[in-house]
């Protein structure tokens, strides 16, 4: 992966970042990326929409950037959550909000982002950034964590198994006990306390889940967990992102592009 998405390019502190997202929610011209792909297959509106590039690089075989089309786009922030809001989802999830994401919470709690202001292009066509708000976080991870422990019961798993997920999700081999044991105790029928935490669904992917993965690293890491594979990764590529200093840069610098989001 390029060092662009990583924030190795240039280290920034999550407040940094976060004063960015804010800029950005309160900009008067906002516009959303669509992969060059992407645009050919709508055709229509966006073939005369004007061309940009943006950080590419997240997959070996992708050049270091990556031609886009430009459209106007607005965002639809929610109100930032209560205390109460967040005191609940935790009760809910058996832990505490990794500290990143109690304060994009306190910014705004979800909410729809890049969402194109053309009106001939469709939400299925183009479909907006939809960042969870906190009861939404807590429907997600009930059917995540439900979905996780089932398959892990069903295939009998044992430590080693839970180990090497752990692993898949991007956690180091001395991070990766810890969340190896929260994943045993879903497989023992347990349906809480996995340090895994729904934070989107991907553009036009509503079944599937952007998560943070807190033990996963010094950071963290966040990445795309498929509804059709339960929710277990197949392997670390999944998870590409370090922390949510990372991930928010690449919503940034890619104006949102899903292309961005998926790799």
């Amino acid at each position: 992966m390029a060092a662009a998405h990583d924030g190795r390019e240039k280290k920034m502190h999550l407040h940094e970042v976060l004063r960015a997202w804010r800029e950005e929610l309160l900009s008067s011209a906002v516009q959303v990326a669509i992969a060059e792909e992407a645009a050919r297959a709508v055709g229509g509106a966006l073939e005369a929409m004007p061309r940009d590039s943006i950080p590419g690089g997240l997959r070996r075989d992708e050049p270091d950037s990556l031609q886009v089309r430009l459209i106007p786009a607005h965002h639809k922030p929610s109100p930032p959550a209560s205390d109460n809001d967040l005191d609940t989802l935790e009760q809910h999830l058996g832990f505490e909000l990794p500290r990143e994401v109690e304060l994009l919470l306190r910014l705004h709690d979800g909410g729809h982002f890049f969402e194109p202001q053309d009106s001939e292009l469709s939400q299925s066509q183009v479909p907006a950034l939809k960042l969870l708000s906190c009861s939404e976080m807590t429907d997600a991870y009930r059917g995540m964590v439900s979905r996780i422990g089932s398959a892990l019961e069903e295939a009998d798993a044992s430590p080693n198994d839970c180990f090497r997920a752990a692993r898949r999700f991007g956690a180091s081999p001395d991070a990766a006990e810890p969340f190896a044991h929260q994943l045993e105790q879903l497989a023992a029928g347990k349906r809480s306390g996995l340090e895994l935490l729904p934070l989107m669904t991907p553009p036009g992917r509503p079944d599937d889940l952007i998560c943070l993965a807190p033990l996963a690293g010094r950071e963290g890491r966040i990445g795309l967990a498929y509804a059709t594979s339960n929710f277990l990764p197949e392997h670390s590529d999944e998870y590409p992102f370090n922390g949510m200093t990372g991930w928010l840069l690449a919503l940034l610098k890619g104006r949102g592009c899903g292309r961005l989001l998926l790799g």
